[in-house]
């Protein structure tokens, strides 16, 4: 399971509470440590700077992975300053959903998956 949230997120907050449009959710951190504990993880690996913010992206992200055997069963990205959106290098999202990072989420996407 990979997730990637960011911490500037307004619909949907990072560290839980009340949703945009209704209800509440668990914060980001929590999701994922209730996936690693259904895939009886232990602790996560150190956490690990996958980007540090460049020159017109003020965005970082970083890496708690849950692994097994040497490979990543949990990935959690936490974009610092990230919005509600999908951290790409291609496109910039509406302002009002929050700052776009530059981390290539899809390519991390792929390269997760294409693991197994």
């Amino acid at each position: 399971m990979m997730l990637v949230n960011g911490t500037a997120d307004s619909t949907n907050p990072y560290n839980g509470g009340p949703h945009a449009t209704g209800g509440s959710v668990v914060s980001s951190r929590a999701s994922a440590e209730a996936l690693a504990r259904l895939n009886q993880l232990g602790e996560p690996a150190a956490e690990t700077t996958v980007q540090a913010a460049l020159s017109g992206d003020p965005t970082s992200v970083q890496l708690l992975a849950w692994r097994r055997g040497g490979q990543t069963v949990v990935a959690h990205y936490s974009v610092q300053g990230g919005g509600h959106v999908i951290p790409q290098p291609a496109v910039t999202f509406p302002a009002q959903l929050g700052p776009t990072s530059k981390f290539d989420s899809p390519s991390a996407a792929w390269a997760f998956f294409n693991s197994r």
